[in-house]
C-alpha cells in the first residue's frame, strides 16, 4: 500500500476528533454495527476535510492486509469502505448532498492508497459509486485478515455466484392472470421511460400492478422478479420513495376514525396500503428493511408538507404499527423518525392546526415525531426566540387539547419555584395563555387551577404575565374567582404609587381596566360591587376610574345593590341646561354611568333614560340612552334556537367524515349532496344518528352510499334536520361506521379493477361461457351487466343502465376480461 496519503498527525485537536470517531467507523465498516448507529460517528467525519477520513480507512485497510497470504487487491477493500460510507447517505443517516461531496473529495485521496495499475478501474468505480448496487453484507464477512488467500477467492467466487443467481429475472415465476394483465395493460399503453410513467393512466396501472405484485410476493425475491417485468418495459423501478409517493398519492383521503368501529369489525388498511407494508416486510435484510422504511416516513412527509394530512397519517400509522409489532429494528426505527422530523414543513402544520375539524387527524402526525410531542414543544416553548415559532408551537399545543392540560399546569408550578427560570414572564405568560385556550378536562381540579392564577395575577409579577391571568380569570367555572379577582382589584390600587411596583403608568391603567372587565364578564353581586367601589376612587394614578363602570353594559343589574348607587350618580351628575345650552364638565362621566346602565331593563332605568333623551338631543350620552330604549323596546334575548340546518364544501368536509359526524350527534333528518353546478346528486335520510335509507340516481338504500364513496366528486352538502321520509321499504336503520367499512373496501377494490378495465373501455365476446365471481348471486344484474358489455358499453355507462353501484359493475367487467370471457375490441 503507497504511504503518500496525507500525514495531519501534528493537527492535535483534528486528530483528537477523528480517533474518537474511528472506532464506530471502523466497527461500522466491519459490519459489527449497523449503519444507524454509526451515523454520530459518520457526521463527525463529514464535518472535517476528507484527508482525516482518508486517515480512517487506510487504519481499517491495514488491518484487513495484515493476513500474510491474502490475495484480494486492494482497490477492492478501498471500493467496498468508501461504498460503505456512501451507504449511510442511501439510507439518509447523513446528509446525502454533504456526503456526495464528501465522498468525491475521499475518493481523489484514497485511491492513491492502491498501486499505480489498480488507480485507473479504481477511479472509473468510484466514479459510479452511486449508481452501484449495494450489497454490503458478504463482502464485510470474506475481507478478513484471519482468511487464508484460498479460501477468500473460493468463496469470493461463491458469493458473486450466488448473488448473480439470486438477482431476479421476469421469468422466475409465472404472475397471476390479474397481474399479468395489468402488465399486458401497460404493454399496450407504450408509455413508459426510464423517467416513468408518461401519463396518469400508466402510472395508475403501474401503482396497481406494485400493489398487486406486492400482496402476492411471497418473499423479496418474487417482489423484485414482478418489478423486473417494468424493466422489461424501459422503465427501472426500485423500492424507493418514489415507489412510496406513487402508491401514497392514490391514498383515498379518508378522515374517517376507524377506532370509533366495533372489537371485531375488520379495519380496511387498504390494497395500497397493504402494499406499503409487504414492501417493507419482504426486504431480504434488516439494513433494507429500515432502508424501506425510512423511505415510506420520508413520502409520507412529502404528502404531508403538499397538504395530503389524511394520506400522510394513513402512512405514518402503518409505519407506527410497523414499529409496534417488531417488523424493523425499532432503535433504528426512532433515529430515522428523529432525523425525518426535520423535514416536515411547518407551512401546513400551521395550516391545520387553524382548522379545528383537522384536528384528529394532526394529532397522529404529531404524536408521530418526538420535536412534536407536548413534552417537547413545552420544552422547546421555554426560550424560543422567534415569534411565529413560538405562535406555531402554542398552536400545536391546542392540537392536543384537553389532555395537555395538566402538563401545562406542571410548568406553570414550576415556574413558582424557579424551575425552569423564567426572570421576565415570557414563558408564564405562554402558559397561561395555553390554560385559557385548552379546554378543562372532566378530571381537572379547578381548585388548584385558581390557586396558581391567583399567584400569577399578583402585582409583583412581570406586567405581561398579570395581564394575561386576569384575562385567564375571567372564568365563572372557577371556585370563588370573583373574591379573587376583587382582591386583585384592591391589590392593584395600592401599588399604583411610585415604587412600590414596576408598572408603567400607562401598564397600571391597562391593568385596571382589564380587571375591571374580567369582573364585569363574572357578573356576580361581588364582582359589580368591586368595580363599583372603584369606581368611587377619585386618584388620578388610576385613570378613569367612572369610565370604567361601561364594562357593566353587559350585565342585568336588576336585584343588585349597586344599581340604586349608579342611578343616584347619574342624575346627580346630569349638566344643567340654561337656554338650550348644556353646561358642565361631567358629561363624559355622564355618558359612562348611562352606558352601565345600558343592560338593565327596570323600568326606573327606563324613564332616566327616556328623560336623557328629551333634555339632550344631540348629546352623547342622549344618543346612548336612545340606544338602549330601542334594545329595550325589543324581545328580551332568548336562548338561540338550535340551528335548523347545516351546509358546506364536500371537499372540505369529506363524506366518511360527514357521515360519522351526524352519527355522533345522533341527527335526525336528511343530507342532500349537490354537484358544484347545483344539480342534486343524492340523499341519504337519517334517524336517531342511523342511516334509514338513500337515494342516488336509480340507487336506493346503502347502494346508494357506496356509490358515493365509491366514485366522491367535487360537491356541496346540506343537511335539513327534520323526521326523515320513510324509505321505499320501511327498514331497522343502519349503523353509519360498518356501512363507511364496506363503502371503503369496495372504494379500494373498484380502483384496481378500474385500473384493469378503464373508463371509456370497449370489450367484445370471445365466444367462452361468462362464469360469477364467488360472492355474486344476483342473476337479473349479472344478466344485464353482460349484455351491456357484451355489446361494447362503456363499463361506466353500464353503471346507471343496470341500477347497481359502480364496484358491482365494474367488478363483473373486469372479472370476465381475467377468465377470458370478455376481450378488448380492436382499435378502429
Amino acid at each position: 500500500m503507497r504511504e503518500d496519503v496525507p500525514d495531519v498527525s501534528s493537527d492535535t485537536t483534528a486528530q483528537e476528533a477523528a480517533k474518537r470517531a474511528m472506532i464506530e467507523v471502523q466497527r461500522y465498516l466491519a459490519d459489527e454495527i449497523a449503519p444507524m448507529m454509526a451515523a454520530d460517528a459518520a457526521d463527525v467525519l463529514l464535518r472535517m476535510p476528507p484527508k482525516y477520513g482518508a486517515i480512517v480507512l487506510r487504519s481499517w485497510i491495514e488491518a484487513q492486509l495484515s493476513a500474510p497470504d491474502r490475495a484480494v487487491p486492494v482497490s477492492s477493500y478501498v471500493y467496498h469502505a468508501v461504498k460503505k460510507l456512501h451507504h449511510l447517505a442511501e439510507l439518509h443517516v447523513v446528509d446525502p448532498k454533504a456526503m456526495a461531496r464528501y465522498v468525491a473529495e475521499l475518493s481523489r485521496i484514497v485511491v492513491r492508497l492502491c498501486p499505480e495499475g489498480e488507480q485507473t478501474d479504481l477511479r472509473l468505480k468510484l466514479s459510479r459509486i452511486a449508481e452501484a448496487e449495494t450489497t454490503l453484507s458478504a463482502p464485510v464477512r470474506l475481507l478478513n485478515r484471519e482468511m487464508g488467500s484460498a479460501r477468500v477467492e473460493a468463496e469470493l467466487k461463491r458469493t458473486l455466484e450466488h448473488q448473480e443467481e439470486s438477482r431476479p429475472r421476469a421469468a422466475d415465476a409465472a404472475p397471476s392472470p390479474r397481474l399479468a394483465m395489468l402488465i399486458g395493460r401497460l404493454e399496450e399503453l407504450g408509455a413508459i421511460s426510464k423517467e416513468g410513467p408518461a401519463d396518469e393512466e400508466a402510472e395508475e396501472l403501474i401503482a396497481r400492478m406494485v400493489t398487486k405484485a406486492a400482496a402476492e410476493a411471497r418473499d423479496g425475491e418474487q417482489l423484485e422478479s414482478s418489478l423486473a417485468r417494468l424493466r422489461m418495459l424501459g422503465m427501472e423501478p426500485s423500492v424507493d420513495r418514489r415507489m412510496f409517493r406513487m402508491l401514497g398519492r392514490r391514498l383515498p383521503e379518508w378522515e374517517v376514525d376507524l377506532e370509533r368501529s366495533g372489537p371485531g369489525d375488520e379495519k380496511p388498511a387498504g390494497r395500497l396500503l397493504q402494499a406499503m407494508r409487504r414492501i417493507v416486510d419482504t426486504a431480504g435484510s434488516s439494513e433494507e428493511g429500515i432502508r424501506r422504511f425510512s423511505e415510506m416516513v420520508y413520502a409520507a412527509i412529502e404528502q404531508l408538507n403538499e397538504g395530503h394530512l389524511a394520506q400522510a397519517v394513513a402512512m405514518l400509522d402503518l409505519a407506527q404499527r410497523l414499529i409496534e409489532e417488531k417488523k424493523v429494528d425499532q432503535e433504528l426505527a426512532r433515529i430515522v423518525k428523529n432525523r425525518a422530523q426535520s423535514a416536515v414543513a411547518l407551512g401546513p402544520l400551521r395550516q391545520f392546526a387553524s382548522a379545528p375539524a383537522k384536528h384528529g387527524l394532526l394529532r397522529k402526525v404529531l404524536r408521530f415525531f418526538q420535536v412534536f410531542t407536548p413534552e417537547s414543544l413545552l420544552d422547546r416553548l421555554d426560550g424560543e426566540p422567534k415569534r411565529e415559532t413560538r405562535k406555531l408551537m402554542l398552536s400545536l399545543l391546542e392540537v392536543y387539547s384537553t389532555p395537555c392540560r395538566p402538563k401545562v399546569l406542571e410548568r406553570l408550578m414550576g415556574c413558582l419555584s424557579g424551575k425552569p427560570p423564567d426572570p421576565n414572564g415570557f414563558y408564564a405568560r405562554n402558559l397561561v395563555f395555553l390554560l385559557r385556550r385548552i379546554p378543562r378536562g372532566a378530571q381537572d381540579d379547578p381548585r388548584q387551577e385558581l390557586k396558581l392564577l391567583a399567584e400569577f395575577s399578583r402585582p409583583q409579577r412581570p406586567f405581561m404575565v398579570t395581564k394575561e391571568t386576569v384575562g385567564a380569570l375571567a372564568d365563572p367555572s372557577l371556585p370563588k374567582v370573583s373574591q379573587v379577582l376583587a382582591q386583585r382589584l384592591e391589590d392593584f390600587e395600592r401599588s399604583a404609587h411610585p415604587g412600590v411596583t414596576d408598572y408603567t403608568d400607562g401598564e397600571m391603567q391597562e391593568i385596571l381596566d382589564r380587571t375591571c372587565a374580567a369582573l364585569a364578564l363574572l357578573g356576580t353581586q361581588e364582582a359589580v360591587r368591586a368595580i363599583v367601589a372603584h369606581a368611587r376612587r377619585e386618584d388620578l394614578r388610576l385613570g378613569d376610574t367612572v369610565g370604567r363602570l361601561r364594562h357593566l353594559a353587559g350585565c342585568d343589574l336588576a336585584g343588585h345593590d349597586a344599581l340604586r348607587e349608579i342611578l343616584d350618580r347619574l342624575r346627580k351628575t346630569l349638566p344643567a341646561k340654561v337656554l338650550g345650552v348644556v353646561l358642565g364638565r361631567r358629561v363624559a362621566e355622564a355618558s359612562s354611568l348611562v352606558q352601565a346602565l345600558s343592560g338593565t331593563r327596570e323600568p326606573e332605568v327606563r324613564r332616566l333614560f327616556e328623560e336623557i333623551v328629551e333634555r339632550y338631543p344631540g348629546q352623547d350620552l342622549a344618543e346612548r340612552a336612545r340606544e338602549a330604549l330601542v334594545k329595550f323596546q325589543a324581545e328580551p334575548a332568548s336562548e338561540p334556537a338550535a340551528a335548523e340546518g347545516v351546509a358546506g364544501d364536500l371537499e372540505l368536509f369529506g363524506l366518511p367524515t360527514l357521515l360519522q359526524s351526524l352519527a355522533d350527534a345522533r341527527q335526525t333528518g336528511r343530507l342532500m349532496i349537490s354537484e358544484r353546478n347545483g344539480h342534486d346528486r343524492a340523499v341519504i335520510f337519517f334517524r336517531d344518528g342511523k342511516i334509514a335509507g338513500g337515494e342516488a340516481g336509480q340507487l336506493r338504500g346503502p347502494d346508494a352510499v357506496y356509490e358515493l364513496i365509491e366514485r366522491p366528486r367535487p360537491g356541496t352538502f346540506r343537511f335539513e334536520r327534520s323526521t326523515p321520509e320513510e324509505p321505499a321499504r320501511p327498514e331497522q336503520g343502519m349503523d353509519v361506521v360498518p356501512l363507511i367499512l364496506e363503502a371503503i373496501r369496495r372504494h379500494d377494490e373498484f380502483q384496481e379493477d378500474r385500473a384493469l378495465v378503464p373508463d371509456g373501455a370497449s370489450l367484445m365476446p370471445t365466444g367462452a361461457r361468462p362464469s360469477l365471481p364467488e360472492d355474486e348471486s344476483d342473476r337479473n344484474l349479472v344478466e344485464a351487466v353482460w349484455q351491456e358489455a357484451s355489446r361494447g358499453t362503456a363499463p361506466e355507462s353500464c353503471e346507471g343502465v343496470a341500477g347497481s353501484d359502480a364496484y358491482r359493475v365494474r367488478r363483473l367487467y373486469a372479472h370476465w376480461l381475467e377468465s377470458g370471457a370478455l376481450k378488448r375490441r380492436p382499435a378502429a
